[in-house]
């Protein structure tokens, strides 16, 4: 058992030796930066590529990348609402002129529950994906990161009463090209949020990838010594 262990341990070290984050971003979500946007809300969130505004060179990103985290900038004015405990991924979302969410594509992720507490203004808001193939989306597609209140993919039906706008530091005049935001309170207008999406090019494997890993080289060893 030692042995198996010990075999899995070296694989997923060897993985994540492999493993290159991507960080793409605009503005800065850092508390400490204070009010360095307009603000407004509340929003639905923030439609990001990632290799639009990343860190890495395109041509070093993989196709497929694996979400670790997202973090936005809360509204310094304490406005706006705030934020659900989640952050689904869709691969499509639209809006009418009021707002109101007209169109979901599929949803690709869900984030871990994130408590966020009593907010003054300027925090910088957090939530964690496990980097697995559940994680997984394609570098060059615009994804929306919309807070909802569970884990429970929003519907059209339901009146998308899971998902959940809130107030995040933006600007307008659309600086960033990778995406929109969208408000709940009207139609888009070109804004965008200070984000920070990281990503990572190779996949954290699942506790059951590890341990059929480990049974793997287990059985080669054996093999050999026979």
């Amino acid at each position: 058992m030692k042995l198996k262990y010990t075999i899995a341990v070296l694989a997923a070290t060897t993985l994540a030796a492999n493993a290159a984050q991507v960080i793409t971003s605009y503005s800065t979500v850092d508390q400490a930066a204070g009010d360095d946007n307009n603000q407004a809300g509340p929003m639905w969130g923030q439609g990001i590529t990632v290799n639009v505004g990343a860190d890495t060179a395109d041509g070093l990103i993989t196709s497929t990348v694996y979400i670790e985290e997202l973090s936005y900038q809360y509204s310094s004015s304490n406005s706006g609402g705030i934020p659900g405990a989640f952050i689904h991924v869709y691969d499509g979302l639209t809006i009418d002129a009021g707002g109101g969410i007209t169109g979901l594509g599929n949803l690709v992720a869900v984030s871990s529950a994130a408590t966020h507490g009593d907010l003054a203004g300027s925090e910088q808001l957090t939530w964690s994906f496990g980097g697995t193939v559940g994680d997984a989306i394609d570098k060059s597609t615009v994804y929306h990161f919309v807070t909802a209140s569970d884990a429970i993919a929003g519907t059209i039906g339901n009146g998308t009463g899971n998902l959940v706008g809130a107030g995040y530091e933006l600007d307008t005049g659309d600086p960033y090209s990778g995406g929109d935001t969208f408000r709940a309170n009207g139609g888009n207008s070109g804004w965008d949020q200070s984000f920070e999406l990281k990503t990572n090019t190779v996949a954290v494997p699942e506790p059951s990838s590890l341990a059929l890993l480990g049974l793997a080289g287990l059985a080669l060893i054996r093999r050999r010594c026979k």
